[in-house]
């Protein structure tokens, strides 16, 4: 059981959000107040638990940001009207990002204005670096945690466009980069960023507490590995994305 100073919370393992896939619209997001994973479930499931929450974040120290989500859907998966249905769409809680939330530096960076952090504009930098990966499938830019973290290290004794003070990104830093609503490849791209549509999935500085794993982010669909397993063996490969600031 984990007690936050609100009552208590029983540590099962999903609890339901007022946030449809709308990808996949029969689907609802959840979270895991044990590992802190954020997956989907269908509407249906009787698996997941509820905790309620009021008030809003806009002025906090730490303000949670909006999905954007503006529409509502049953259980079926149908559009609705939003009204009385108390679903994030009709409520569209938390803070919303700038009309162009991301800026080209012109130098190989872009930058976020929702949160201030600059990214690598090339998704994958490694696949373009050959003869340093020989992890997995050489020179793709996939490679195993120990050697993300090092490749890392490499672009700041370089300084990377400019920089030397690059760092792999913690896991909610590259989940900020999504948005539950839309399909987050495309609108990566669009923003400018170079991404390799095969590789949606990148490793985040974050260890799985005392073991050998660690935490992946599935860029696509805005959930820590694609909502199954939230944390790979660090024996695994996925690419770097830099991040500053």
């Amino acid at each position: 059981m984990v007690n936050y100073g609100l009552g208590a919370i029983y540590t099962l393992r999903e609890y339901w959000t007022s946030t449809t896939d709308v990808l996949l619209p029969k689907l609802s997001w959840t979270v895991s107040i044990v590992l802190g994973n954020v997956s989907i479930l269908d509407k249906t499931s009787v698996i997941a638990h509820v905790v309620p929450v009021r008030g809003d974040s806009s002025t906090a120290i730490a303000a949670v940001a909006s999905t954007l989500q503006t529409g509502c859907f049953d259980t079926d998966g149908t559009s609705i009207p939003c009204a009385g249905t108390g679903q994030d769409g009709e409520l569209q809680k938390g803070v919303k990002p700038p009309a162009t939330r991301f800026t080209d530096n012109s130098d190989g960076t872009m930058t976020d204005g929702l949160t201030g952090r600059m990214w690598s504009k090339d998704a994958n930098h490694m696949k373009s670096d050959p003869g340093w990966d020989k992890d997995g499938a050489w020179d793709d830019g996939a490679v195993s945690w120990l050697h993300a973290m090092d490749y890392i290290t490499k672009l700041n004794s370089e300084s990377y466009l400019g920089y030397s003070d690059w760092r792999l990104p913690n896991i909610l830093e590259l989940q900020s980069l999504t948005q539950n609503n839309i399909d987050n490849m495309d609108a990566l791209i669009a923003a400018g960023f170079n991404l390799d549509i095969q590789r949606g999935q990148y490793w985040t500085s974050n260890p799985y507490s005392q073991s050998y794993s660690a935490w992946v982010v599935q860029v696509f669909h805005g959930i820590q590995n694609g909502g199954q397993t939230p944390v790979w063996p660090k024996v695994e490969v996925f690419p770097v994305w830099p991040v500053r600031n």
